[in-house]
């Protein structure tokens, strides 16, 4: 049993600027876990908003699905 339901984890970085298409340590990641499906997924973002935005999506799938 866990905590929380869902889980999710932002890494983002100080730099103001499109990232490349590859992924790189200094750009902005979200993690997402939800331990009953066991589902876990990492995803670089080439910008801030690309990761606010996956953010709002994890969080309003969770809250229709209570």
């Amino acid at each position: 049993m866990t905590l929380f339901d869902a889980y999710i984890f932002i890494d983002r970085s100080a730099v103001n600027t499109r990232h490349p298409r590859t992924p790189r340590k200094d750009a902005v990641w979200t993690g997402e876990s939800i331990p009953a499906i066991r589902h876990r997924v990492e995803t670089y973002h080439r910008t801030r908003q690309e990761g606010i935005s996956r953010v709002r999506d994890f969080v309003h799938r969770g809250e229709k699905s209570l």
